[in-house]
């Protein structure tokens, strides 16, 4: 939908080359669009890592969120005590500070590469 936008057909009209629109006048238009699919992308790949690695899934070889998880609320008993509520939480807090610093660095991106948000 980018080609058909206004500014590229001015772009067209002066008799830029096509090198010089893409580089310009899409790339930076593009770039937001690109970084959001890039936050969707990588918390949806830790979310599924976290879920499988917690539902047992994947086997307990490697140290990961979702096996902590697993292991304060199947094998601490967090479901009955207040015991392994600091186990549960660790992963917990690691997951939202990962996912709000990719946030985060997806609206810097956003800043830097999004022409519309610059102040002249």
């Amino acid at each position: 939908s980018l080609r058909e936008r206004g500014f590229i057909e001015a772009a067209r009209g002066l008799g830029l080359s096509t090198t010089h629109i893409v580089a310009k006048e899409l790339l930076p238009s593009m770039a937001p669009y690109v970084a959001m699919n890039m936050l969707i992308a990588v918390t949806g790949a830790v979310y599924a890592q976290v879920g499988l690695f917690f539902l047992g899934v994947l086997p307990y070889e490697a140290d990961n969120w979702g096996v902590m998880l697993n292991l304060a609320v199947f094998g601490g008993g967090a479901m009955t005590t207040t015991a392994a509520l600091p186990y549960m939480l660790a992963p917990l807090l690691a997951i939202l500070l990962l996912t709000l610093g990719i946030v985060l660095v997806v609206d810097a991106m956003d800043e830097i590469f999004n022409p519309r948000l610059r102040e002249e």
